[in-house]
């Protein structure tokens, strides 16, 4: 029997790239500036590794610390204790 390739179910195809960039979010009611790295990156977002606590639909603003690296307004599309996937808006 053959195998029969899966179709990738991905929008773009994710580079392994951990850089770090800084993000802007509203965390506690404060507005807070903090670095942290990228795990993966695609046309379409960010997947980051971050201590704050984000939630899906979340706004935060990544701005890169490194030249070629991707920036703008961003929402958390999913988060877990320490990593979160985050689209781009603009």
């Amino acid at each position: 029997m053959g195998t029969t390739a899966r179709p990738n179910p991905r929008r773009s195809t994710r580079t392994a790239r951990r850089v770090p960039i800084n993000m802007a979010v509203k965390y506690q009611g404060r507005d807070l500036v903090r670095t942290v790295n990228t795990v993966n990156i695609s046309k379409q977002g960010l997947r980051v590794q971050t201590n704050l606590v984000l939630h899906p639909g979340q706004a935060v603003y990544a701005m890169p610390t490194k030249a070629n690296t991707p920036s703008g307004y961003c929402r958390v599309v999913w988060a877990s204790e320490r990593e979160a996937g985050l689209e781009f808006m603009n």
